[in-house]
Parts: structure tokens; sequence; C-alpha cells
């Protein structure tokens, strides 16, 4: 078993709304941990001071190495029999921001200069290599935000997600997910976590084969889950890039 302590008592409703929905997707039969209820049928309860949880350990274990195609494509099955699921989950109050489809260019530019002053502060060690990368951003941001935003869909379906679902949230097991963890339940946009998921950072970074694991991971979603219109499967992409443009900058 694992054991979470929470030691804030101020996150309570959203452990419980967590768990709740990490159960419902348990019950649409995902490789979801159990989570374990206590005498009064709680999922979270409070002894000695702290809110506790009690969940199933599932075989496996969260890797950082880039994906393989199968692994990938196992991943996009996961996601699409979830995002499926929970298309019938009532949406919850927590919303997953989306700077990267609304914040104005210069605003993501500014914190560029709020880098460069902090780390002037620090006594950053490279400071002009540091001035370098970020003047690249900035052009890339000016140059390629707008491109990108043009071409994506007015309209996104929105719906509860896990809202994390990356691979620090994937336990895994010889090329297959075993276990699903940390959901952030969260109202949120399924073209935006699939491209997330597809486009992992380690892999693109890291493997040649990162464009097939994507097309692999994007086919079995779309396999599992052909209610999601296709302009908003090809637009995930598009969506990955600005995400990690903007929230990285």
């Amino acid at each position: 078993l694992f054991v979470r302590q929470y030691r804030s008592m101020a996150d309570l409703d959203a452990a419980r709304n967590a768990w709740d929905m990490s159960e419902y997707c348990r019950a649409a039969r995902l490789p979801v941990p159990r989570v374990w209820p206590d005498a009064d049928d709680n999922l979270v309860t409070i002894a000695g001071g702290s809110a506790w949880a009690v969940v199933d350990e599932a075989p496996g274990r969260v890797t950082s190495s880039p994906m393989t195609i199968r692994l990938a494509e196992h991943i996009g099955v996961v996601m699409g029999r979830m995002h499926r699921a929970l298309a019938a989950y009532p949406m919850p109050r927590r919303v997953q921001h989306t700077r990267w489809r609304t914040e104005p260019v210069e605003e993501a530019v500014a914190r560029c200069d709020t880098v460069v002053a902090r780390a002037r502060r620090q006594g950053h060690d490279h400071l002009d290599e540091l001035r370098v990368d970020l003047d690249q951003r900035r052009e890339d941001m000016r140059t390629h935000v707008p491109r990108l935003r043009a071409h994506l869909p007015e309209t996104l379906v929105e719906q509860a997600l896990h809202a994390d679902l990356t691979r620090t949230n994937l336990i895994t097991l010889a090329d297959a997910v075993t276990g699903v963890i940390d959901f952030r339940c969260a109202g949120a946009l399924p073209a935006w976590e699939l491209g997330r998921a597809a486009f992992d950072p380690r892999t693109v970074a890291t493997s040649t084969e990162w464009a097939a694991c994507a097309l692999a991971m994007v086919r079995a979603y779309r396999s599992e889950h052909p209610s999601l219109p296709i302009r908003e499967v090809r637009a995930c992409a598009r969506i990955a890039l600005l995400y990690l443009r903007l929230l990285y900058s």
C-alpha cells in the first residue's frame, strides 16, 4: 500500500475531488490504483491532525527515459479510454489555465526580462549564455506564436480531465501503463492533454523516434476516442508547442 499524508488541511476538497475522479476511472476499468475508503466510506480521512489517503501500489515505476513506440501506443490507448469515460464526469470547479492560447505575446516576452533580472541579482554563472538563449526565445515567441494560434480551431472541446497526465504520473512496466496516479481533476482541453503526452519533452529531446512515438500515441488515442473532432486531434502538436513555449519561456 501507498500512504499519502496531506500536511495542509486547506487542500482537502481538491484531494477528495482527485480521489473521486481516480475511483471513477478505476470503475471504468482503467489502470488506476484503488484508493481505500475508511470506516465511514471517506476516501480522505482525518487522523492525528492530518489528512490521509491509502492507495494500492501499482507494479512498475515512474521512468524519465524516452518513450518507446510500444509504450507511446499504450499511453494513447489508456488516455483515449480515459477521455471517453470522463466525458460523462461532472465538470470540476478547478479549471486548467489556457495562457498558451490567450496570453498576449508581449506578456510572455516580459517574463524573459524578469528572468534576466533575477539571474543578475543571484550572480548567475553564465549570464551571457542565458541572455542569448532568452533573446532567441523572444524572437521565437514573436515569430511563431501568432502563426501557431492562427491555425487552431476556433472552439475546442472542454471536459473533466486528469489534467496532469504526463510521464511523471504514469507507472509503467514492460512498455505498458500499469498505473495512472496523481489526478489533478480539472476542466481542461483533451487536445491539450494529448499534445503534452504525445510530444513528451524528454522523448523529443533525446530520441530519434520521437515523431514515430507521437504518431503512434495519437493513432491509438483516436482509435479509442473517435468522438473528439479530428481537427482538434490534428491541432494537438501546435497546442503542445504553444504550451511549452509560453509556460517555460
